[in-house]
């Protein structure tokens, strides 16, 4: 429908860290989005209290609120009980049931020079949800990567923007 669905997810558990640094309102710095991504990589492959290696599961995500963004990796559904992890700017964070309008592309979401090609998909989804008189929030919405570090072509990214209920 108008370039975008309406999808509903369950309720899910993600490991997350808090992006220090911000660029702008809403977006993360890219020096430290990859140092953020190497600490929840390390918690996945065995650095946590438990010494456990998890499965790297996707999308990876960022929940972009003005001031904050957190880099969340989604723990695996067999895990019922998630390790600790050992550094502590990560925390576990539930993500209740919601439902989300979605934007998908295709490509990478950003280019050698840092380019940002989620704010582009951002504001076109708003402006078609805008013009089908939808209901959204304006004040925090999600960025999808679906990717794998050694894939070079065909990356699939998408955009979520919550439902106001």
């Amino acid at each position: 429908v108008n370039g975008y669905q309406l999808r509903k997810y369950p309720e899910t558990k993600w490991m997350t860290i808090k992006m220090p640094k911000m660029e702008s309102s809403y977006w993360p710095d890219m020096k430290e989005y990859r140092m953020s991504f190497m600490k929840l990589r390390d918690f996945m492959t065995g650095y946590n209290k438990e010494n456990m290696t998890l499965d790297m599961t996707v999308p990876v995500i960022m929940k972009h609120e003005r001031r904050e963004v957190h880099l969340c990796i989604m723990m695996p559904s067999h895990i019922r009980q998630v390790p600790t992890p050992l550094d502590t700017d990560l925390s576990l964070e539930t993500i209740r049931e919601e439902r989300f309008f979605v934007k998908s592309f295709g490509g990478f979401a950003y280019n050698s020079t840092g380019m940002n090609f989620f704010k582009d998909h951002r504001t076109d989804l708003q402006t078609k949800l805008n013009e089908d008189v939808e209901r959204y929030d304006n004040d925090m919405f999600f960025t999808a990567v679906y990717f794998s570090e050694w894939k070079l072509h065909d990356q699939h990214n998408e955009i979520w923007i919550p439902k106001r209920r």
